[in-house]
């Protein structure tokens, strides 16, 4: 199996992206429908989801995209790991996956 591991998809109307300017010629919808037919053309088989925005709604929207494609195999998402919200995000990841969070977390 060949794995594309490093992939972006982004919708400029979720208003997250800070980086994407409306000058910018990618300044427009990069979605499943854009890079499956060049997947198959290439022979890859699956792809891995990367963040293109530092915020929790990119990591849903990954999350989102993968659950509903087969061959997004992974996500590698955004989580602030000084917010409050981090230690039950990470105990919710322990009981789904069983992997406890790394030491450097656990402030």
């Amino acid at each position: 199996m060949i794995v594309d591991a490093h992939q972006h998809f982004w919708d400029p109307a979720r208003g997250d992206y800070g980086w994407l300017k409306p000058a910018n010629p990618i300044h427009r919808v990069f979605s499943t429908a854009d890079l499956r037919p060049l997947l198959i053309q290439s022979g890859v088989d699956a792809t891995i989801l990367v963040q293109a925005a530092p915020t929790p709604g990119e990591t849903d929207y990954m999350l989102s995209i993968a659950r509903r494609t087969p061959w997004v195999l992974g996500v590698v998402g955004w989580i602030d790991l000084l917010a409050w919200a981090c230690g039950r995000c990470c105990r919710i990841w322990k009981i789904r996956t069983g992997v406890a969070r790394p030491r450097w977390t656990r402030r």
